[in-house]
């Protein structure tokens, strides 16, 4: 039992140091969209993994990898909408993926998958989970005036110099590899609101992109342990409780934000 509670509390804060700056890029770029596609298509890799018998960590983070690049490619190449696009991949992908898992002969728990459960983590989702954080730290490291220049002004950013569609690419390619990371904890429906709502929340109060992400991973890391808390009182899903608590601190903070403001201004 004390051994899968420091499992649980690892893969908490790996996951919300993680998930912390994709989350901010994601709001940033109003990408929100993009995350569920990636999400709901990873469902698809877990199918493929289960055909070729492989290991479905693999399976997911390469799966998503190639959707995520495709996307791109798709968005740049065809006359559809972005969303015609996303809505059309992210459903039928979901759909392939639940129909193939329910075909094999093979048994698995795909209600683990599609809401998560933090308690059946292993070792190696652990060493998943921070090679994945050292990955994403590591890029947003040496590329972090890059990408927030791209971001906010990507017109300047070509001007001075910076490839924009590279910053893109490994901005998307980085957001798939999270996600990937984050379906065993939070699942395949609920894991896009893990990243967009701590950083949601963060913007409340964030005076910087980088204190953003500081609270972002704060907000994150707070929202997991309240949720096992939760669910472990109530006996809920893991995965819904966590989302259910960061929601709940999001309206917090807006309701305190909104008083602070009241106050301020009577002053």
């Amino acid at each position: 039992m004390f051994s899968v509670i420091i499992y649980t509390i690892l893969a908490g804060f790996g996951i919300s140091l993680v998930s912390a700056p994709l989350g901010c890029c994601i709001i940033w770029r109003r990408m929100s969209y993009f995350g569920d596609t990636l999400a709901h298509s990873s469902l698809l890799g877990v199918a493929i993994g289960v055909l070729l018998n492989i290991d479905t960590n693999i399976s997911i983070i390469v799966f998503s990898l190639l959707i995520s690049y495709l996307l791109l490619q798709l968005q740049a190449k065809t006359s559809n909408s972005q969303d015609s696009i996303l809505g059309i991949l992210s459903h039928s992908s979901l759909a392939i993926g639940i129909v193939i898992i329910s075909m094999t002969s093979r048994r698995i728990d795909v209600k683990s998958y599609l809401f998560g459960d933090i308690l059946a983590i292993s070792n190696s989702d652990i060493a998943i989970i921070y090679s994945c954080m050292l990955v994403t730290s590591g890029l947003f490291f040496f590329f972090w005036r890059s990408i927030i220049s791209t971001i906010i002004h990507p017109e300047l950013a070509k001007i001075d110099g910076i490839d924009t569609k590279k910053i893109d690419l490994l901005i998307t390619l980085t957001t798939a590899l999270v996600i990937a990371c984050n379906i065993k904890i939070i699942g395949v429906l609920l894991v896009t609101a893990m990243l967009i709502i701590p950083a949601a929340t963060s913007q409340i109060f964030a005076t910087s992109p980088l204190r953003m992400v500081c609270f972002a991973a704060f907000f994150g890391f707070i929202s997991i342990i309240l949720g096992l808390i939760f669910c472990w009182f109530m006996d809920t899903p893991t995965g819904p409780s966590i989302v259910v608590c960061s929601f709940i601190i999001f309206l917090l903070a807006k309701i305190f934000k909104n008083i602070v403001s009241l106050s301020t201004d009577k002053a």
